[in-house]
Formats: C-alpha cells, sequence, structure tokens
C-alpha cells in the first residue's frame, strides 16, 4: 500500500472529474482518494463526482503492482503539474 497527501489550491484540477477517473483507469492497482468527508473510489465517475472536498488536504491511497506510480500521477494531476 503506497499513500500521499495532497494539499489542493487554486490551482488544483480536483473538480476535472472525467480527466482524472480516465487517468486512474489507466492503472490496475486499486486507488481510493480520502478526505474529512469520506473515501471514494477515483475509477468511478458516480464516485468521483459526489466527491466534495471541503479542505485543503486529500490523501490519495494505491494497493496493487502500480500503486507508487498510480497515486504520484494523480497527486500530479491534482496539482496541475500533469
Amino acid at each position: 500500500m503506497y499513500s500521499r497527501s495532497v494539499t489542493l489550491d487554486s490551482s488544483s484540477r480536483i473538480y476535472q472529474v472525467p480527466e482524472f477517473v480516465q487517468l486512474a483507469c489507466t492503472f490496475s492497482s486499486t486507488l481510493t482518494i480520502r478526505n474529512n468527508h469520506g473515501t471514494f473510489d477515483t475509477k468511478s465517475i458516480m464516485g468521483m463526482m459526489s466527491f466534495n472536498p471541503r479542505d485543503g488536504v486529500l490523501t490519495i491511497t494505491g494497493e496493487g503492482s502500480d500503486e507508487q506510480t498510480a497515486v504520484e500521477a494523480l497527486a500530479a494531476f491534482l496539482s496541475g503539474k500533469a
């Protein structure tokens, strides 16, 4: 299991849900995103659309053969660096 915290700011792309889910689906690992309000499946468009971050810190967790690569790619996407 590999996790990374991401702090959202004005350059974050958290609301680009289709692109985020599409990126998550390119990886074989199980990927979740969590904040103080719940944990959501990053590969579920409906789950991610219901995800409403109200605070600035999220945790992305991966479990599987490409977990570190996947988590880092999602973190980069959210940070606007990918």
